[in-house]
Order: C-alpha cells, then sequence, then structure tokens
C-alpha cells in the first residue's frame, strides 16, 4: 500500500513539474547571421585578388597558365594534357583546395585539382589565399585556396560570344 502511495505522489510530482516548464516556454523569431568566414584585415591572412585586366587578358587560358603567369604559388604540371596542381607555402596539391561559388573541385579520389581543365573565360573574379586562415574553407586545405567566382546575370537576353586563338602546335 505504502509503494502504491508513493507512486501517486511520484507521479502528481513530475506532471506538475512538467506542466510548469510548459507555461514557461517562449517563442523566439528566427534570426539570420551574415558574414564572411574571413576579414581581410585579420593578420596572418595573406590573399590576392586577380585584377579583372589580367582576367580579361587571359580568357583562352587555364588556371594552370594564369597562375604561372602571375606567379602566385607553385604549379607542377606532368606533360603536356597531364595533371596541373597548384600547391602554396611547401605544401602539394592535395593540400590546396579550389573552390567554384563555394563548391570544392577538389577530387575526392586523390584530393587534388586539375587546374589545367579550368578555363578561365567562366569566371569574374579569382581570389588566392595561401596561409594558415584557408583552412577555414575546409579541413584539407592548409597550403591554399584558390577561390573562383561567377555572378550569374538573370537577364532575358540572348547573347553569343565569339573567341579565337592561334598557336603553333
Amino acid at each position: 500500500m505504502m509503494s502504491k502511495a508513493f507512486g501517486f505522489l511520484l507521479l502528481f510530482v513530475c506532471s506538475s513539474s512538467l506542466i510548469g516548464q510548459e507555461l514557461s516556454s517562449l517563442s523566439l523569431d528566427e534570426v539570420t547571421v551574415y558574414g564572411s568566414r574571413v576579414s581581410e584585415g585579420e593578420v596572418g591572412v595573406n590573399s590576392i585578388s586577380i585584377d579583372s585586366l589580367i582576367l580579361a587578358q587571359s580568357q583562352g587560358e587555364s588556371f594552370a597558365e594564369l597562375l604561372r603567369k602571375i606567379g602566385a604559388g607553385q604549379i607542377r604540371s606532368y606533360g603536356v594534357s597531364g595533371l596541373s596542381t597548384a600547391s602554396f607555402r611547401g605544401t602539394n596539391g592535395s593540400q590546396t583546395s579550389v573552390l567554384w561559388n563555394g563548391v570544392t573541385l577538389n577530387s575526392t579520389l586523390n584530393g587534388s585539382a586539375d587546374i589545367s581543365q579550368i578555363p578561365v573565360s567562366g569566371s569574374d573574379q579569382i581570389k588566392i589565399q595561401n596561409g594558415g586562415a584557408s583552412s577555414l574553407y575546409g579541413s584539407g586545405a592548409i597550403g591554399g585556396t584558390i577561390q573562383i567566382d561567377s555572378r550569374p546575370t538573370f537577364i532575358d537576353q540572348s547573347e553569343i560570344g565569339v573567341t579565337k586563338e592561334v598557336g603553333s602546335f
């Protein structure tokens, strides 16, 4: 009999505490926070933004040729039409992250991105960041990141662009 009374008392105490919690809860509005991962003025941040004039002059080139031209990092090419990787600060190509509009282009198999297959003509802004702060863009990006941004235009018009190149092969 004593255990039944104790059980009812315990049930009453638990249910009254749950009712009290229900009445004291509040509903809050949604909060959205916007911000950049890294600000330009932080200590240890070393970033290079490629000028739009250089981008306009390099429309027929790949990223390997562009980075070799401006002297950003070490570009390793493995023959004609072979793999080209970028590395910064003595790291290898798998420790450099290549991002296109925030999406990583690195291979899931070997961890590096073939920058000879990425055309410069598809980008509006290129930012190269080397140093420890580049690891904010992924756990494997301890050497640096190459950030490629292309801004979409939503204008209802038809446009055709033509480019030409001449070379001796």
